[in-house]
């Protein structure tokens, strides 16, 4: 087992050390850019554990025998193994989405790690390419480009980092009649956003299966966003589109909608969806998919950061 861990930590620096080496990414911390940068691994953002959690007043140690690395800020205490997806919050295990790792002599884990050790602000900022950390406030920034890290995101290729439709970590669909491409034309967050063109319905678009994800959760209150434009001189400025939530359990008789809807732009807007979602049996249907309210609007649009979280 032992060996088996090695070889990960191993891999893991080796891969993160090319990420690393091409990183262009910094962060802000309380207004001032760290001397130490992040890096991603696939969309899972990595940040340097001692200077970030020192900074947020936590006591950190390293336990060299065990591959831990431990905080301590008054009664809150947490820890990561190195090689690990799993993190412990106040004897709570906790989900990573990415293992903890060590490059050149430096503890890296990703972003929602730090969130959930800390109770800080994690965000992010477009115009910076710029993870974002406040010390005294967990409030979010102003401006439309900045954004706080989900602490729990459900979905995967969330923010479209996979830009190979066939690759299977892909995970998203077409919907309907019309072609889902990505595009790196002024994505909101990362290098991509989904680009939805050909449309031959107002339902043309993109899909996400929620099977597997709300099985495994439960029922219970989720929260869904995504950020969704057009261009500038399309014909679609003004018009509504919508986020919807489709569901059917086993022994439901019909499918069960959940919407929430924006007002389209050439700039980014947010769509958020909060829903109570409840089932009767196992879940044979549950898809995330889009819509426009105009049935004759079949213009071009674009999709980025989509996400989907269940409320605590």
């Amino acid at each position: 087992m032992k060996r088996f861990m090695v070889l990960i930590i191993v891999l893991c620096t080796f891969f993160c050390t090319t990420a690393f080496a091409e990183n262009t990414m910094s962060i802000e911390f309380d207004g001032k850019v760290l001397d130490i940068n992040p890096f991603k691994v696939s969309d899972v953002i990595m940040l340097p554990l001692r200077e970030v959690m020192e900074g947020f007043g936590f006591k950190v140690f390293f336990n060299a025998d065990t591959n831990e690395v431990h905080f301590l800020k008054g009664d809150n205490y947490s820890s990561v193994e190195i090689g690990s997806d799993k993190g412990n919050i106040n004897g709570k295990t906790v989900s990573l989405g990415g293992r903890a790792v060590i490059v050149d002599g430096v503890s890296y884990a990703p972003a929602r790690f730090v969130k959930y050790a800390s109770g800080k602000y994690v965000g992010w900022s477009v115009e910076k390419n710029s993870v974002i950390l406040k010390s005294s406030s967990s409030a979010a920034l102003g401006g439309s480009s900045a954004v706080e890290i989900p602490e729990n995101e459900l979905l995967k290729n969330a923010y479209f980092d996979i830009a190979d439709t066939q690759n299977e970590g892909f995970m998203w669909k077409k919907y309907g009649y019309g072609n889902l491409s990505i595009s790196d034309e002024n994505p909101f967050f990362g290098k991509h956003c989904a680009y939805i063109s050909g449309r031959t319905s107002n339902y043309s678009g993109i899909s996400y299966d929620l099977k597997d994800i709300l099985n495994e959760n439960g029922q219970g209150k989720y929260i869904f966003s995504a950020y969704v434009r057009t261009n500038d001189d399309s014909d679609s400025i003004g018009n509504t589109y919508s986020l919807i939530i489709r569901t059917q359990g086993k022994n439901d008789e019909k499918k069960k909608y959940e919407k929430a809807s924006v007002a389209i732009s050439e700039k980014w807007a947010k769509i958020t969806l909060e829903a109570d979602l409840k089932w009767s049996g196992e879940l044979s249907d549950a898809l995330l998919y889009f819509e426009g309210a105009d049935k004759t609007d079949l213009n071009d649009y674009y999709i980025d950061m989509c996400s989907a979280t269940k409320a605590e």
